[in-house]
């Protein structure tokens, strides 16, 4: 499974080691060159930044330039996403991803217009897979330790439709 991420998700598992499994879920886990940049560079120092360059480093994440410059405008331009957001839809539509990993509500929404190509998921729905996966032994610790380490927010309606899946009333 070819899975294209952007940071919102990255930066709170990378907080609390969790991105060494992460990889582990995938076939290949992507992140676009803004992302990158906006976690490595930009935010040097900040949580996350040296655990991702790390990932990076060690080849369990792959770190990849859009080349659909066209395709991105649109999503900024008539959708008002930012950079990385833009980059993680038009990236998973280059390269034929099977799952974007996206947590900003606005993006998470414009991102699930495109289900005839990819899934898309938020981070909760990650850790989910990671339990189902033996990596993690339970989804709703983990995401209390994102919650509160890795200072994770996630939208409502994200945490709305992730308590719906699971039974649970939010």
């Amino acid at each position: 499974m070819l899975a294209v991420s952007n940071s919102t998700a990255l930066i709170p598992l990378a907080t609390v080691t969790f991105i060494t499994w992460l990889p582990n879920l995938f076939s290949k886990l992507i992140i676009p060159q803004a992302v990158y940049d906006e976690v490595v560079i930009d935010g040097a120092g900040m949580p996350g930044s040296a655990e991702l360059k790390q990932a990076v480093d060690q080849k369990r994440i792959e770190v990849i330039t859009v080349k659909d410059q066209i395709g991105y405008s649109d999503l900024v331009t008539n959708y008002g996403l930012d950079s990385g957001e833009a980059e993680v839809i038009t990236l998973a539509l280059e390269l034929g991803a099977n799952l974007v990993i996206i947590d900003e509500d606005k993006a998470w929404h414009v991102a699930k217009q495109f289900k005839d190509y990819f899934t898309t998921l938020a981070l909760p729905f990650i850790l989910d897979m990671a339990q189902q996966s033996g990596l993690i032994s339970s989804s709703i610790n983990a995401l209390r330790e994102c919650r509160l380490y890795g200072k994770y927010h996630p939208a409502g309606a994200i945490m709305r439709c992730w308590c719906k899946s699971r039974g649970i009333t939010p």
